[in-house]
């Protein structure tokens, strides 16, 4: 132990005698030799986008189910494929026509029966009505004429009702488009005999997209219809407008869907899950390069500089991100200068030589321009 103490001693002389033998201020520079050398840049003042982020699927605006109006007719003819581009009353499909063009035939038969009769039957009915004042048909003669008139103009009535249903279920042999867009599904093959009300085909009608933005409830304060909203998926972009929002939030997931337009040309398929930002205003921010952040403790900061060129730790609360900026919503003012990079490597306290800095008028603006 004894030892170990004059061993201390002896090395405490030794640097005494060493800085002795020095100057004074070859000591200090000694000491107070800069840690590292850093560029200073100044906060921007700019104005910048406020936006919403939100997630959610990419969806058809609207489907169009195309099912049977027949049953037990044979398809004869499936002329469209899925992904197909189809027209307003384009034929997607066919049954077969030929017994129901007899089932035509034979009530137009029956209409043409029938008008003959009742034709008879009203003229008997018309002579017997001229007659009866000058009492030249009885009373019970012009009662029966003007019984089988009625009941001949009802059978006239039923034969055309026949032949409208039959000619119906003759147009109905050809399954047409209601709407332009593009098939996105199909169940008809050659040969089916579908029931009535079988699905066929399911059209994207207009094939018109929208992007259903799942949004909290604090966030669809500033959301309104109008606004322009850019969505992203798998790496591609598209511009959009919101449409309309839903009138109530979902009870289990306490969010509301925003539904946003999509462009006719628009890069994305149905089903996709996209993120995006709705555009909602501008505001004022002061802004800084992220490499100027330095992230300790869970807390971020930034370093500035005393008048003794050494570096102090600030503590910000920082906002929105863009273009590798972000905005610093308190602890900077915007007249100070910051470190631009490599404030992680700096303790606070640390001297530092300052090899690139802001000129004071650009200081003082804050980079508006």
């Amino acid at each position: 132990m004894y030892g170990k103490k004059i061993h201390a001693a002896g090395l405490a002389l030794l640097v005494s005698s060493l800085l002795t033998g020095c100057g004074d201020g070859e000591a200090k520079q000694a000491v107070l030799r800069p840690a590292m050398s850093v560029s200073m840049v100044s906060p921007q003042q700019t104005v910048w986008p406020i936006d919403v982020e939100a997630s959610g699927p990419i969806q058809p605006w609207q489907y169009a189910q195309v099912a049977s109006e027949l049953s037990g007719i044979k398809l004869t003819d499936v002329l469209v494929e899925v992904g197909q581009q189809v027209q307003a009353g384009q034929l997607l499909a066919r049954f077969d026509q030929r017994e129901i063009k007899t089932d035509v035939a034979k009530a137009q038969a029956t209409l043409a029966e029938n008008q003959a009769s009742y034709q008879l039957a009203h003229q008997q009915a018309e002579r017997s009505r001229r007659l009866q004042p000058q009492k030249l048909v009885s009373d019970e003669k012009l009662l029966s004429d003007e019984a089988s008139e009625k009941t001949n103009l009802a059978k006239l009535d039923s034969a055309r009702a026949a032949l409208e249903y039959q000619q119906l279920r003759l147009a109905r042999t050809e399954v047409l488009a209601p709407d332009a867009g593009v098939i996105s599904q199909r169940n008809a093959e050659l040969g089916d005999v579908p029931s009535l009300g079988e699905a066929l085909f399911q059209l994207i009608r207009q094939n018109r997209l929208e992007w259903r933005a799942e949004v909290t409830a604090a966030q669809l304060v500033n959301i309104h219809p109008g606004q322009a909203v850019t969505i992203s998926a798998n790496g591609q972009i598209a511009q959009g407008t919101v449409r309309s929002i839903a009138p109530a939030l979902d009870a289990s997931s306490l969010t509301s869907t925003v539904y946003v337009d999509l462009p006719a040309n628009t890069p994305f398929k149905a089903g996709m899950y996209a993120g995006g930002k709705l555009y909602t205003g501008e505001r004022d921010a002061i802004s800084v390069p992220e490499s100027a952040l330095v992230f300790r403790d869970g807390y971020q900061y930034v370093q500035v500089l005393n008048d003794e060129q050494q570096v102090q730790l600030v503590k910000v609360t920082t906002g929105r991100r863009m273009n590798e900026q972000v905005e610093v919503l308190s602890g900077l003012a915007a007249h100070q200068a910051v470190v631009s990079a490599g404030g992680a490597f700096l303790n606070q306290g640390d001297l530092v030589k300052v090899v690139s800095q802001p000129t004071i008028d650009a200081a003082l603006m804050g980079g508006s321009q």
